[in-house]
Order: C-alpha cells, then sequence, then structure tokens
C-alpha cells in the first residue's frame, strides 16, 4: 500500500487491469462552519449582523420574443 492510502483496489479496461491505491476522501464544509459559529454567537447571546436583503429582481428572459427577434 502506497503511504497514507487505506487499501488498494485494480480498475479493469478489458483486459488491463491497474493497482490503484483507495484513500479517504475529505472536504472542507466551509458552510456548516459558518453556520456553527453563528450558532455560536446567538448562544452566547452575541450581537449577530444580518445584511439587509437587496431587491433584485432575477432576470426573465422571455423566450418567445428572444425567438422571433433572432429570426426576424
Amino acid at each position: 500500500m502506497a503511504a497514507g492510502s487505506i487499501g488498494s483496489g485494480t480498475i479493469s479496461f478489458g483486459l488491463v487491469a491497474i493497482p490503484v491505491p483507495l484513500y479517504v476522501a475529505t472536504r472542507s464544509d466551509a458552510y456548516r462552519g459558518r453556520v456553527q459559529a453563528l450558532v455560536d454567537k446567538k448562544i452566547a447571546a452575541e450581537e449577530i449582523a444580518v445584511a439587509e436583503a437587496g431587491e433584485a429582481q432575477p432576470q426573465v428572459i422571455d423566450l418567445m420574443q428572444a425567438l422571433k427577434e433572432s429570426l426576424a
């Protein structure tokens, strides 16, 4: 086994078999960390700053109008 691997496996392509090391998949969960920080502040009765939500309207495209304009 390779250093840091948890095992080994084989990938087969027809008559060819390639041995590969297996590793644990890890990722950082930044969203969970931010939410946990807010929860901790709330538990400690600290002030939580909240940004005002803007009134951004999603841009809706009229597909029929766009098709008619493209064919004109």
